[in-house]
């Protein structure tokens, strides 16, 4: 009768320690690749919230639509990836895509461990990663594994600086500019103008175009209309008379550089 009770007392003490013990913490592998084009494999991907000093398996955005803030769980992730500056386009297991913005952020470093060690990089640093399984193939299949490389930002842009005097930076989307001067229309390649004043001075609003070359041509440009692709491809329109110049091919450089 003793050892029924000896045997029954042994599996209860097993079973109240197996409620006791903590659940084995899931392992997520991935691909990370990073903004100077390099693919690195890790195991064991966490993100580190510098912000709060803790460990993390989920990513806080925030949802383009609304700028709502959301918390993503890399259990309903299948890849991520920046399409633009400041917008990451997010795969789901469910099939579903949706775009953010404040995915790749400076409060974050994403952690693993890679084939030659402990690996540590800050989120800004990274363009896209990808999801896997212990066997190295993207969970969402093959299409899901290529994140195109970035490519790099131009050494030099177009500026269109307001009458209010906002900085606007970005590529001027027409390549030649029609000028109507009191001698006829003339149309210059947009590569060969330093920039284009608006004369506010004169009895009639008129643009004073400097050429490269050192010489100056004075009419009106025609349509009155200038765009501008800004970041994510996006197009910007501005009358002449919403400007106080036009600077083509500047250096990349700060406003305040650029106010001078």
């Amino acid at each position: 009768m003793k050892y029924r009770y000896l045997v029954l007392l042994t599996v209860l003490s097993v079973g109240l320690f197996s409620c006791q013990t903590p659940p084995k913490p899931q392992i997520y592998n991935v691909q990370l690749h990073t903004m100077d084009n390099q693919q690195i494999n890790l195991c064991n991907f966490k993100i580190y919230e510098k912000n709060f000093h803790v460990e993390s398996a989920a990513f806080r955005a925030r949802w383009r639509q609304s700028l709502e803030l959301v918390t993503l769980p890399f259990d309903e992730i299948l890849s991520a990836r920046k399409i633009g500056r400041f917008i990451t386009r997010v795969k789901f297991k469910d099939g579903s895509e949706d775009d953010f913005t404040e995915f790749f952020v400076d409060a974050y470093n994403l952690k693993g461990w890679s084939e030659y060690g402990s690996f540590d990089i800050n989120a800004t640093l990274v363009r896209g990663l990808v999801f896997v399984d212990k066997d190295g193939n993207p969970l969402g299949g093959k299409e899901d594994s290529y994140v195109p490389p970035i490519i790099n930002p131009p050494d030099i842009e177009d500026r269109f600086i307001t009458f209010d005097g906002d900085i606007i930076s970005g590529e001027l989307q027409s390549k030649q500019f029609k000028i109507r001067t009191a001698y006829g229309t003339l149309i210059l390649a947009g590569d060969l103008i330093q920039e284009i004043l608006i004369d506010r001075e004169a009895e009639v609003l008129q643009q004073v175009v400097k050429m490269k070359n050192g010489d100056i041509v004075s009419g009106f440009l025609e349509p009155p209309q200038v765009k501008m692709i800004i970041s994510d491809d996006q197009v910007v329109t501005l009358d002449v008379d919403q400007l106080s110049r036009i600077r083509f091919g500047r250096p990349v450089t700060h406003e305040e550089d650029e106010e001078r």
